[in-house]
């Protein structure tokens, strides 16, 4: 069992709270065939990390490829506007595509990807020479494997169909082409398409670019039946079975020579199929540790989706430690972490070591370092931490998340969880005063709240212990059984605060608290197993002799006594 954690290493928290954040979109209209768009975000910049966080070389943000992206885009724009002829309509609307395509880091992948997608389809409808058909084509087969868009891949096809017969069409618009149908295409068409790939090969780089069509097409298969069945057909003038067994000892040997290419993009494609053999296998350990070579290779198209299967593999082992590491890895990315975040908010909602605990919220802390377009999402995020530094005894940590919660929403069920949990904490700390002040200040402000029948009678509990507090006993009662009458713990507490009223020698109303504690157990029809009814009549039947009823009293008893239920 691991030891408690001192004080000194409870997670800190940053100095400065960031403010609610909300994105700031920035609207721009423009004109090609009725399209409009608009995007764009405002970012702040906190307090720099502690040292036990991913480094600022981890965390780098990607830089728009253009060196001025919003002027670039305002000229297109403008010129779009006052455009006099369709050619120049055309050539300008072709360099806006390309821009939005390009513009990595400048705006919102998808905003950018669907402004783009727009211009596309409709430049795809034009006339056009085959110089622009073939760049239109390219971007167009790229964005439609960004997006897994049919549509796109459809318009494609027809630009490249529309030229004139024996029209060539360059090798590396082939192999995009290729890519997206191996993808998102037929499986017959794609394997044809690799053979062509294949057939105008000319040099060696070529060989790889085949190689990699070539080893797409067979991952597709292994992991697709049908698919595997159209590739064997198509090697096999006969048919058959197919054989697995056969298909992926050619995808471990291509991408051995994909891996021995010395080029980064080439050798994490080769590790990543090497990496999808041993998940095919079973093979968990070997994924593992491929997974983590295609991350330290450096970047590549495979490094995100690396960290990504890796992260499900420390979860679905149960290595909860490594898993909460290596969410921080991926919160310092900025293609990840949207992603990682997310995972982070469900993973908070569950127990965790006092190791894991740290790590987690060394995460959260990171979030907040770095900054969050959306404040509700993060205010669940500190209340989940704060419970977390609660369930590890961290409570000056806890309270520190809760102050920042409260600066992020307005939202009243989120407000009352974290009164609960600042009672939750006075309880900790044996502030009874505190405890009772804020749950009722959550049963005041927030009837309702899924914990309102538990906080109700504990405070009962805890306001029969206190001298003279008879006023507040009666009120509390009267208000747990008016808002949860069908609760069985309400006839407990109407005999809890009955007996409180007997000890006072408040005879009268302590009989009448008696007397209700009988008719709610009646109106509940539920099972007297612990015997509230026969002891809510015994202490009426007191009461009333207390008072000089002695005849009502005699009567009550000899019921009692004759009712085998009570015997």
């Amino acid at each position: 069992m691991a030891e408690p954690v001192k004080a000194q290493e409870q997670p800190e928290l940053p100095e400065s709270v960031p403010s609610p954040r909300w994105p700031l979109w920035v609207s721009a209209g423009f004109m090609l065939l009725g399209l409009v768009a608009s995007a764009g975000i405002v970012l702040m910049q906190p307090k720099p990390p502690p040292p036990t966080l991913p480094t600022v070389e981890e965390a780098v943000v990607v830089e728009s490829s253009y060196p001025n992206p919003e002027g670039t885009f305002a000229r297109l724009q403008d010129a779009l506007q006052v455009a006099k002829t369709p050619e120049e309509r055309i050539l300008l609307a072709v360099e806006m595509a390309e821009f939005l395509m390009d513009s990595v880091g400048w705006r919102p992948d998808q905003e950018r990807q669907f402004m783009a997608r727009e211009y596309l389809l409709a430049l795809g409808e034009l006339d056009l020479p085959a110089v622009m058909r073939h760049r239109l084509a390219g971007y167009i087969f790229r964005l439609a494997l960004q997006l897994e868009d049919l549509e796109l891949l459809d318009c494609g096809d027809r630009i490249l169909g529309a030229g004139a017969e024996g029209e060539v069409i360059p090798f590396e618009l082939l192999c995009a082409e290729t890519d997206a149908i191996i993808e998102l295409g037929d499986s017959e068409r794609a394997f044809t398409l690799i053979d062509e790939v294949k057939a105008r090969t000319e040099n060696p780089e070529q060989s790889v670019e085949y190689l990699l069509r070539l080893t797409r097409g067979l991952r597709r298969a292994l992991q697709d039946e049908d698919c595997l069945q159209v590739l064997w057909d198509h090697r096999h003038a006969g048919g058959g079975q197919p054989d697995p067994g056969q298909i992926q000892s050619e995808l471990s040997e291509k991408s051995a020579v994909l891996m021995a290419s010395g080029l980064t993009p080439v050798v994490a494609e080769g590790m990543w199929n090497q990496a999808f053999l041993a998940r095919q296998s079973g093979k968990v350990e070997e994924e593992i540790a491929i997974l983590k070579q295609i991350i330290e290779k450096g970047t590549s198209p495979f490094r995100s989706p690396a960290y990504v299967r890796l992260a499900d593999l420390m979860l679905e082992e149960g290595r909860d430690q490594e898993y909460a590491v290596l969410l921080g890895r991926m919160i310092g990315r900025p293609e990840l972490r949207k992603h990682a975040v997310g995972e982070l908010q469900k993973r908070m909602r569950k127990p965790a070591t006092v190791d894991v605990a740290q790590e987690l919220l060394l995460c959260v802390n990171q979030v907040l370092i770095l900054g969050d377009e959306m404040p509700q999402p993060l205010a669940q995020m500190l209340l989940a931490a704060s419970q977390m530094a609660i369930a590890q005894g961290w409570m000056p940590v806890a309270e520190q998340y809760l102050d920042q919660a409260e600066t992020l929403t307005l939202d009243r069920e989120l407000l009352a969880d974290s009164m609960v949990m600042r009672a939750e904490i006075a309880q900790a700390r044996g502030d009874k005063e505190g405890m009772i002040r804020d749950y009722k200040e959550v049963i005041s402000l927030y009837p309702g709240h899924p914990k309102e029948a538990d906080i109700r009678f504990l405070l009962l509990q805890e306001m029969a212990g206190q001298p003279y507090g008879e006023a507040d006993l009666v009120g509390g009662i009267i208000g747990a059984v008016t808002r949860l009458p069908k609760d069985p713990r309400g006839t407990r507490g109407l005999l809890m605060v009955a007996k409180h009223l007997e000890d006072l020698e408040l005879y009268e109303l302590a009989e009448t608290y008696y007397r209700l504690s009988v008719l709610l157990s009646t109106m509940q029809l539920t099972r007297d197993v612990g015997g509230n009814t026969a002891e809510a009549l015994l202490g009426q039947a007191r009461t009333m002799a207390a008072q000089n009823k002695l005849a009502e009293a005699d009567a009550l008893l000899r019921v009692i006594n004759t009712d085998t239920r009570w015997s």
